[in-house]
């Protein structure tokens, strides 16, 4: 007696409820194995014949059934199998939402970085227009570029100097004054650096990218 069922799908096929696994497409299973009883129990079985992922390729008539009992130790193998074929096709769902959300990763910095060429492109491109246009103004708004951001960086030492330590002869007040003042000629100098900056190039979202494509361009 047997009842013969042959894998119709692409991929591996797991019949949970009965602990099964089919391969490949074309592979062959006899389902009287695990008993006939059982496998016409099977929801999974049914669902699988129902829509068409196996097909039935021999099935001979049953005998007689006989009253008994199922063999216990036969239905814990059974339990255990499906339990681990649970879980295997957990791990399988888990892999390949992972590798899905590597991918996305993957792609949003390609993304990232095809935008950051195209924008270091259009500065390069705009920069080189303003020299090719303007070629004194060019080279005094590139000196004065360099002299705010050298400025800048003193200023930015100042504070982190009067954040850090308190001179002895200065109060609190004082202090307090001291860093207001620099913080709002820091500010000025970050206005006029950007503004300067965008003369040349209106694109640049970081003034920096400009003095860095001047350079390249040989404009010191």
């Amino acid at each position: 007696m047997s009842w013969i069922v042959q894998n119709m799908c692409e991929g591996p096929l797991c019949i949970t409820d009965v602990g099964i696994t089919m391969n490949g497409k074309g592979q062959l299973r006899d389902l009287d194995l695990i008993g006939r009883d059982n496998a016409e129990r099977s929801n999974d079985i049914k669902v699988l014949l129902l829509k068409g992922f196996i097909r039935t390729v021999r099935k001979d008539a049953a005998p007689p059934s006989v009253s008994m009992a199922p063999d216990p130790k036969l239905m814990e193998q059974l339990k255990t199998t499906a339990e681990m074929a649970t879980k295997a096709n957990e791990a399988l769902i888990a892999a390949s939402q992972q590798n899905t959300a590597l991918q996305q990763q993957l792609d949003d910095q390609r993304k990232q970085n095809s935008e950051t060429m195209d924008l270091a492109r259009k500065i390069l491109e705009e920069v080189r227009g303003f020299a090719k246009a303007e070629p004194l103004d060019v080279r005094v708004i590139k000196e004065a570029l360099d002299n705010i951001k050298a400025e800048k960086l003193h200023v930015a030492r100042q504070i982190a100097e009067v954040e850090e330590a308190k001179p002895k002869d200065i109060t609190d007040r004082e202090l307090e004054a001291h860093e207001k003042i620099l913080k709002v000629k820091e500010k000025k100098l970050e206005k006029n650096f950007q503004e300067l900056g965008h003369t040349i190039s209106k694109s640049a979202e970081d003034v920096n990218d400009v003095l860095g494509a001047l350079e390249d361009e040989g404009i010191f």
